[in-house]
């Protein structure tokens, strides 16, 4: 099929990362020149790039602050002209060529086969998977503990809604989203790790992730930022610590469980 699938691509973000706009447009000019327009998620503030047509959402009314991340993507999907897109967060930092012609072909079997998401980078605690018609795409199973993942991949609307909930975290949809995943109707595929994974290569080549518990990953971002030429105050965020993110005290984590408690009975 030579016909141009008609998806857009989203990139989740929000006021406080601005400062991984400039890096994260600049390195998607130098490595996806021919990406379509790109929507961005904003509560209030608004952002342009020379080379990269967007458009802000700005989900949030005068005044209004602390909306929770679930309620903020839902509010987004307001703003995505067409029901196919192309799921991104500001902190996937483009460090080779984006495969254009196999996103474009991995949309078109979005539509040809009803899915709600086709996931396009594969990475950690992933399967089990289950065959499909093409070589080069998996069905991921239902007993999949993290079915729903939000790496870069193409979701349709109907099927984001189906999985998000307006009080849930990044880090509690995955989880809990698969566990709905698991007894919703609808159908999730993959790339095949064989054919395209972290370690081979790569549709949509970044490292997960540029900035972990807010953290800038040094080994991500410094060297790739450096080679663009791209400068960005690192002390304001700070660099994760070698060891990775320090765990919460004790006492913290049991003012937490009530709260956590009550979000796990909404989410079920």
């Amino acid at each position: 099929m030579t016909d141009t699938p008609d998806y857009s691509v989203f990139v989740n973000s929000t006021d406080s990362f601005e400062d991984t706009w400039v890096p994260f447009f600049h390195l998607l000019s130098d490595y996806w020149p021919q990406t379509r327009s790109v929507i961005l998620n904003t509560e209030h503030k608004v952002f342009v790039h020379p080379d990269v047509p967007v458009s802000c959402t700005q989900i949030a009314g005068p005044g209004e602050a602390h909306i929770p991340w679930g309620e903020c993507t839902l509010r987004a999907l307001e703003h995505i002209p067409t029901e196919t897109f192309l799921y991104l967060q500001d902190d996937y930092f483009l460090y080779d060529t984006v495969r254009t012609d196999v996103v474009d072909e991995a949309a078109r079997i979005v539509e040809a086969e009803h899915l709600d998401c086709l996931r396009l980078m594969e990475c950690g605690d992933a399967g089990p998977y289950e065959p499909t018609g093409y070589s080069w795409l998996c069905s991921v199973s239902r007993r999949a503990k993290f079915r729903i993942s939000l790496q870069a991949g193409l979701w349709t609307k109907t099927g984001m809604r189906k999985y998000l909930r307006p009080h849930e975290s990044p880090w509690q949809m995955e989880p809990w989203g698969s566990k709905r995943a698991a007894r919703t109707e609808g159908r999730i595929w993959a790339v095949d790790r064989d054919v395209y994974s972290e370690d081979r290569a790569q549709v949509i080549p970044y490292m997960p992730t540029g900035v972990v518990r807010g953290k800038w990953r040094r080994d991500v971002v410094e060297d790739l930022f450096a080679e663009h030429g791209i400068e960005v105050p690192f002390g304001v965020r700070g660099w994760l610590p070698d060891g990775g993110p320090q765990r919460s005290p004790f006492a913290q984590k049991l003012t937490k469980v009530p709260r956590y408690a009550w979000d796990r009975i909404r989410s079920w």
